[in-house]
């Protein structure tokens, strides 16, 4: 008898603290494309280093874009640095090959796949 309240109550208790509203992406997805820029590091430049380099922007590596490319996600603190200016400051970077906008990056992603036009496939003869 006194194992099923044990039992009982190590349930509850374990559903309540398990029991979230919100989770970590929910988070992440309020957090707006302004203060984020992808960037393509040349080989011998580490995230690491450009941290490190723009501390005083905040600048922090959120994670690559794929496992095989030198694209890095970065965010920076937007209150110390205008994202055109971050921008250009890192396109100066010589240990970096291209800096963009994710804003920008988003908006000509989604117009190219609006303008696509799928076309019916015909077979070879």
């Amino acid at each position: 008898m006194n194992l099923r309240i044990i039992g009982i109550i190590v349930l509850a208790s374990l559903l309540w603290a398990c029991k979230s509203s919100k989770s970590v992406a929910d988070e992440e997805e309020k957090v707006p494309f302004n203060n984020k820029v992808l960037v393509r590091m040349s080989p011998e430049t580490t995230a690491d280093y450009l941290v490190e380099k723009y501390k005083e922007y905040s600048l922090s590596y959120k994670g690559k874009t794929t496992k095989n490319t030198r694209s890095v996600l970065f965010q920076f603190d937007d209150a110390k640095i205008s994202r055109k200016n971050m921008l250009a400051l890192l396109n100066k970077d010589k240990g970096i090959e291209s800096a963009s906008s994710m804003k920008r990056a988003n908006k000509s992603s989604q117009a190219g796949r609006s303008m696509q036009k799928s076309e019916p496939v015909r077979p070879i003869k």
